[in-house]
């Protein structure tokens, strides 16, 4: 099997030599990027979808704001905004009432509020697949996140997102 190891990386143009394994692709992130994606239902990188995969989208930590146009689940326009505030840094999910799952690299998170509600922090043994929370995994300098569904489904498709760091 083949792991991606995702970096963020200080913007501009760089020239990097790593050493990597084999089965590892290193994929290197700007601060601030967003990226669709496709995962494993647990939310790992580099794992079989044969068990089934859920749509996410893959998120850094901005160091300005940032807007970004993704492709809902109908196929129509949303759109991500990234902003960063004191503590952290907000996301805001336009017209993506489907999207629950994010993974967010490179960002030690202490704290993650959906819709001004804290989200519990899971345990490394609780599965990603059941009710909404977040889990972080030091290892991989990453934080998957499992947004609670909209309990109204005629209110407007925005979400707002509240990540606290370290």
């Amino acid at each position: 099997a083949v792991r991606t190891s995702f970096a963020t990386s200080p913007p501009g143009p760089a020239r990097r030599q790593v050493r990597a394994a084999l089965d590892v692709i290193p994929v290197y992130l700007k601060p601030g990027a967003v990226v669709q994606v496709r995962l494993s239902r647990d939310l790992r990188l580099g794992q079989s979808l044969s068990g089934g995969a859920v749509a996410a989208l893959v998120l850094t930590s901005p160091q300005e704001e940032v807007q970004a146009s993704v492709l809902n689940s109908q196929q129509q326009s949303g759109e991500v905004s990234l902003r960063p505030s004191p503590g952290g840094f907000a996301i805001r999910l336009s017209n993506l009432a489907k999207r629950q799952h994010l993974l967010i690299c490179g960002a030690k998170v202490s704290r993650v509020e959906v819709d001004g509600q804290t989200l519990p922090k899971l345990s490394q043994t609780e599965p990603l697949s059941g009710s909404a929370g977040w889990r972080a995994d030091p290892a991989a300098k990453q934080v998957s996140v499992v947004l609670p569904p909209l309990t109204d489904a005629k209110a407007a498709p925005v979400r707002t997102i509240q990540v606290r760091l370290h």
